[in-house]
């Protein structure tokens, strides 16, 4: 999806609300409130050559193909994962399979290829596939982006709901406004 009005300063953003009709645009900002932090790593066949790893380094990923979904599905996934290696001076070898997820990880469990996945994408793997963290700390924050001021009851219940699932598992220490939490707690 493109969104041609969206501006990004300072983690907070000023766009033309998507939801609302053409009548009803108008600006509006946005703070990001962060949720996780979800570490790197690449899914292997349990038989491929880098399944006994306990971490793996980017520059001995780029040796092995690596599977990309198509960027039309996730414009900022694929950018990432390219860049992973290119801003590094990698040269890897994409494979980029025809559907966006492909749950069957053929390519994976046949072992001709690794995938770069974040540590959330690792839940319930099969037997027969396993993660291995980059050995260079990089992960992807995944967040919510909210409305500043008054929210929409929904909203707030989404946030809520966001919050405390997050708290449940641990995976951000963080409390107070979304504000404060997209300036590390700190107020502008």
């Amino acid at each position: 999806m493109s969104c041609p009005h969206l501006r990004c300063s300072s983690r907070c953003v000023t766009a033309a609300p998507i939801w609302a009709s053409p009548a009803h645009r108008r600006p509006w900002t946005a703070c990001v409130a962060p949720l996780r932090r979800d570490a790197e790593g690449i899914l292997v066949a349990a038989t491929h050559p880098l399944a006994g790893m306990e971490m793996v380094e980017l520059r001995e990923v780029a040796r092995h193909p690596v599977v990309l979904h198509p960027r039309s599905a996730n414009p900022a996934h694929h950018d990432f994962v390219r860049d992973l290696f290119t801003s590094r001076d990698l040269h890897a070898s994409f494979i980029e399979r025809d559907i966006a997820l492909d749950l069957s990880q053929r390519l994976i469990t046949e072992g001709t290829a690794v995938e770069m996945v974040g540590q959330s994408a690792a839940v319930r793997l099969p037997p027969d596939v396993r993660w291995i963290p980059l050995a260079e700390p990089i992960a992807v924050t995944v967040a919510l982006v909210l409305p500043t001021g008054e929210r929409p009851a929904a909203v707030r219940r989404f946030e809520m709901v966001a919050r405390a699932y997050a708290a449940t598992h641990a995976w951000l220490d963080w409390s107070g406004t979304p504000e404060q939490a997209s300036t590390g707690g700190r107020t502008r």
